[in-house]
């Protein structure tokens, strides 16, 4: 059945039946002015996915969070939270968020595919202790912080995609021989882009990664990860 609100037809997801959302802005383009929720009772299965999707061949769904009295501007918080594991979200254009765009937090096993993300003050995309999960073929432009951002999110993976104009623009380089570690940032009053440089400790990372359960312990690191 059709719904008038993205709110109202997630209620309707049932978890674990692999049910489909189908959404589009038709050809008004009218725009979806809500924050969306996908609670872990909606989650779906390895094989059966929840899915919420753009309408085949209709045009695609805006979510907007600008407030009638800012247009163009921030206002609701986070676009698309995802709470729920085992989520395909496809084809959604979000904007204008106070927090993120899409966000993935605690859950595990979900796929953001072909959705573009603008103009949030904060993350387009967040991926938050959401381990296997994958995002597909993102756009993210105009955001505060970054573009994409994965945090204590293993095994978690982007795809291909573009990710532009964003507050931080780091990309992290190792040295030749692996003991520095250089990345850029813009998030000077000047907005003007600055090489920065750490030192790198290898083994203290291991040992970090192997006592939160992150990676396992081979016989090769034994030796390094030994206290000297």
């Amino acid at each position: 059945a059709p719904f008038r609100t993205l709110t109202r037809a997630v209620r309707e997801l049932r978890g674990g039946a692999g049910d489909q959302l189908l959404a589009t802005s038709g050809e008004q383009g009218l725009v979806f002015y809500e924050e969306v929720s996908i609670t872990p009772d909606r989650s779906g299965t390895i094989g059966r996915p929840t899915v919420i999707s753009a309408w085949p061949g209709q045009p695609h769904p805006i979510l907007d969070g600008a407030l009638p009295e800012r247009p163009d501007q921030p206002g609701l918080t986070t676009g698309i939270h995802v709470g729920a594991s085992f989520v395909r979200v496809i084809g959604f254009t979000v904007r204008h968020f106070v927090e993120n765009g899409i966000s993935l937090n605690g859950s595990t096993g979900n796929v953001i595919e072909d959705c573009k993300v603008e103009s949030c003050d904060r993350h387009g995309i967040f991926a938050y202790y959401s381990p296997r999960s994958t995002i597909v073929r993102p756009e993210v432009r105009n955001c505060q912080h970054q573009g994409i951002s994965i945090r204590s999110s293993p095994h978690t993976a982007v795809i291909d995609g573009l990710s532009e104009a964003n507050g931080f623009d780091g990309l992290p380089c190792f040295s030749p021989d692996g003991k520095s570690l250089a990345w850029t940032s813009n998030r000077g009053t000047a907005k003007q882009s600055q090489i920065r440089l750490a030192r790198w400790n290898h083994e203290m990372a291991l040992r970090l990664l192997a006592e939160a359960g992150n990676v396992p312990v081979t016989e090769e690191t034994q030796g390094a990860l030994q206290p000297s």
